[in-house]
C-alpha cells in the first residue's frame, strides 16, 4: 500500500451521526475528480455509510471513472477498479491521541491500494466458489 493520508475529524467525544458526514465529504473529494459517469453512486456510499459505520471501524473505497463501490469485502470491491485511472483504498475510523497532550481525537486513516494488490484481489473473487 501507499500514500497514507491522515484527515482529522473531530473529538473523541463527537458522536458518530457527527463523523458520518465528514467521511463521506472526504470521499466524496476523493472520487469527484475521477469519476465521469454515474456520480450518484456517492448517493448509494452515503447510504452505506449510514447503514454499516461505526467506531472504530475499517472498509474499502474503489473508484474509477464509471463510479464508486465501498464495502467491507476488498475483494468485491476491488471489482470496480476496470481501468487505468481506477484507485481503491482501504479506510480506517480510529481513536488517535496527540504526542503533544493527552487529547484524543477522531482520525479517518485513507491507504491507497498499488495495482498490484488491487489485481491480488480481483483474484481473490474468481478463486471463490
Amino acid at each position: 500500500m501507499k500514500n497514507l493520508k491522515l484527515h482529522t475529524l473531530g473529538a473523541s467525544t463527537d458522536s458518530i451521526e457527527v463523523l458520518r458526514p465528514r467521511v463521506f465529504g472526504i470521499l466524496a473529494d476523493i472520487a469527484w475528480p475521477v469519476v465521469n459517469n454515474y456520480r450518484s453512486d456517492l448517493y448509494h456510499d452515503a447510504m452505506w455509510l449510514n447503514e454499516n459505520l461505526s467506531v472504530p471501524d475499517c472498509f474499502y473505497f474503489a473508484v474509477d471513472k464509471s463510479g464508486t463501490s465501498i464495502g467491507t469485502d476488498s475483494a468485491l470491491v476491488s471489482l470496480r477498479c476496470n481501468s487505468r485511472d481506477s484507485q481503491m483504498f482501504q479506510v480506517w475510523l480510529v481513536i488517535a491521541k496527540s504526542m503533544r497532550s493527552n487529547l484524543r481525537y477522531w482520525e479517518l486513516q485513507i491507504e491507497e491500494y498499488t495495482e498490484e494488490e488491487i489485481s491480488d484481489k480481483k483474484l481473490e473473487v474468481m478463486e471463490m466458489p
